[in-house]
């Protein structure tokens, strides 16, 4: 089977990582698999560069490059998201009238030509994250009449008029407007909120979409939307197990240099204040208020830069972005409890990898998390913006040995059956297969 994906770029996030992740794993199955990306971060030759704006400036191509090559930085360093969005709008990514009227700039005629970049036109039509400055969503109806096309969501910014999370609100089920947070990711200047959604339902009711989602909280958004796919799946992120699962303790402590008298929180995502869907400052909070646990107690933050914070008996340290897998294993292998605060989240990848890894897992009970973790077997839920309950769980976990090794063997236990790779794999395919019959059969009709 030739299977185009296609994402904003091939390394960062969960969406990338989904992206890139089954990729590989079609290649190895045997099938023709490329993934086309707005911002090409590495020289794999099946990864492809979807070409930018025909009619750019010429000083558009280098601020592209800069903008691409500072999307891993997002999340590391405060300030980058805005130096980004700079960049974007000035490379003409976003036209200044576009942007001061509120509306959601789909001026990306590159994606156009989409097809044209494959030897020979795939079978199926892979979408992941289709937002932030390279995807024209009008394309969706030529492209859908094209080839079977397949979406899978990692945020719900299809289903509403501007954000990639709604947190609270619920415009998005009868037409945004009167936006409460413009500042959501991605933010707008001016409320073109209502504007956006009419634009995109539009859209919609134009093409025949097939969409996945990996959380059936996401799902439920989804069938509560204007999208109104053809078909609809839920298929969860799978990981590779080979990669992520239990491991010496002391050994992978001595292989990153953390101490062993230690009591060690991990956590992994952004700590940027400006990210309007993760909660860190839950966790410091947390931290200043556990009581005293006889030994220090280090907070590991990785994939940030920073300087090491202290609070009282807690310390804070940051560790660097890491692209090696098994040195990322090592992490959750030389840590106690995985702790995760969050105002939204999908289905994380990282809630996945702690329980493969076989550690108890603290985290907000919001989106799919709750899909992920059976509270008080593998883990604890808390109610979002909650400290003091964070602050109870993860003293509870570190002060009873027995319920913390029963905890992370039954997380271990559950990865297994629920998160494997290889499963995730296996679903898309038949999917595609039954896909490709339901559209063949359509067009056949249609014609």
């Amino acid at each position: 089977m030739n299977i185009l994906q296609v994402n904003t770029t091939d390394m960062g996030g969960g969406a990338a990582k989904a992206a890139y992740s089954l990729h590989k794993a079609y290649q190895e199955h045997g099938h023709d698999a490329w993934l086309a990306v707005g911002f090409k971060q590495s020289d794999a030759p099946a990864i492809l560069q979807i070409p930018g704006a025909r009619h750019a400036p010429f000083y558009a191509k280098p601020l592209w490059q800069i903008y691409g090559r500072l999307q891993p930085w997002e999340k590391r360093a405060p300030g980058v998201r805005l130096v980004r969005d700079l960049l974007w709008t000035c490379a003409g990514g976003e036209s200044l009238w576009a942007r001061i009227e509120g509306q959601e700039n789909f001026n990306y005629p590159g994606s156009h030509r989409l097809l044209n970049l494959l030897p020979e036109i795939p079978d199926i039509v892979h979408l992941h994250n289709i937002h932030g400055g390279y995807f024209d969503l009008r394309y969706l109806i030529t492209l859908s009449r094209q080839r079977p096309v397949i979406v899978t969501l990692h945020d719900a910014w299809l289903l509403s008029g501007h954000c990639a999370h709604s947190l609270d609100c619920e415009r998005w089920q009868t037409g945004c407007g009167r936006c409460p947070d413009l500042s959501l990711y991605p933010g707008l200047l001016r409320d073109g909120s209502a504007r956006n959604w009419q634009r995109k339902r539009a859209i919609y009711q134009k093409s025949q979409l097939y969409v996945v989602t990996p959380s059936h909280w996401l799902m439920n958004k989804v069938q509560a939307s204007m999208l109104h796919p053809e078909q609809t799946r839920v298929i969860p992120n799978g990981i590779d197990l080979r990669i992520f699962q239990p491991g010496d303790q002391k050994k992978a402590r001595e292989q990153l240099n953390l101490p062993l008298d230690a009591w060690i929180l991990l956590y992994v995502g952004s700590i940027d204040v400006a990210d309007s869907f993760k909660d860190f400052a839950t966790l410091r909070q947390a931290l200043v208020q556990l009581p005293s646990m006889g030994k220090p107690v280090i907070l590991i933050c990785l994939h940030q830069t920073g300087s090491s914070e202290t609070f009282g008996q807690a310390t804070i340290q940051f560790r660097a972005y890491e692209t090696d897998e098994t040195k990322v294993a090592a992490y959750y292998q030389a840590a106690d409890i995985y702790v995760h605060a969050a105002k939204a989240e999908n289905y994380p990848y990282v809630i996945m990898e702690a329980m493969a890894c076989g550690l108890p897992v603290v985290a907000s009970a919001v989106g799919g998390i709750p899909e992920q973790v059976i509270d008080g077997e593998t883990g604890f839920l808390m109610p979002t913006r909650d400290a003091s309950v964070c602050a109870e769980h993860v003293h509870r976990l570190l002060t009873t040995r027995t319920l913390r090794e029963r905890i992370g063997v039954q997380a271990a236990q559950v990865a297994r059956q629920n998160f494997s790779l290889d499963t995730q794999v296996s679903s898309y395919l038949q999917w595609y297969t039954e896909v490709l019959l339901t559209w063949n059969k359509t067009k056949h009709e249609i014609l």
